[in-house]
């Protein structure tokens, strides 16, 4: 459903990048991430019609635009985007390392030396939390949208407003996917 050019301008994969290593971290993302992130219901429905060419299936994988609880125009990036990032973030971490006769080994040449675990983590996080940021926007649109499903969704809809706007009482701000922490001695 989603290959390797769905990740063009979302991450860096190489035209010659492990395709087997990039279909693990697909379905692994569908399997966990996704089926955890949305319900059954949801994700049935919505794998059923993938191939829509227009209408709400096609919005809800593409991505489009809705009207929020406050009556705000807003934008979410589709099922497709939330799986992408999700499978980037897995794929992230899985590509350094490779499976030998003699056990698992990280690549390395003679012209690179690998990335430490520790700095590839923080990238993960990072595609996880824009994955996160796109879902609460995604699932916004289902909310709005119930109507659509054959069966009513096991879906928890916000009754509040959660645009950020003025009228919401919030402010909106960019999210970048990083996340920090004040660490301090007694953490």
């Amino acid at each position: 459903m989603i290959t390797q050019i769905d990740f063009s301008c979302i991450g860096q994969i190489a035209k010659h990048c492990d395709n087997d290593k990039l279909c693990i971290a697909i379905n692994e993302s569908l399997d966990f991430d996704l089926s955890g992130l949305f319900c059954d219901e949801i994700m049935t429905e919505a794998l059923d019609n993938y191939n829509a060419i227009s209408g709400f299936w096609f919005e809800l994988w593409n991505g489009g635009t809705f009207t929020s609880p406050c009556e705000k125009v807003k934008n979410h990036l589709g099922l497709k985007r939330v799986w992408i990032y999700y499978a980037y973030s897995r794929y992230i971490l899985l590509n350094g390392y490779n499976d030998t006769a003699t056990g698992f080994k990280q690549k390395t040449n003679d012209f690179s030396l690998p990335i430490p675990v520790k700095e590839l983590q923080v990238f993960e996080q990072k595609y996880r939390d824009m994955g996160y940021e796109s879902y609460k926007k995604t699932n916004q649109f289902i909310c709005q949208n119930l109507s659509n499903f054959t069966v009513e969704p096991n879906i928890e809809c916000e009754s509040e407003c959660l645009c950020g706007s003025e009228k919401c009482g919030g402010k909106t701000k960019a999210n970048t996917g990083l996340k920090s922490k004040i660490i301090s001695k007694y953490d």
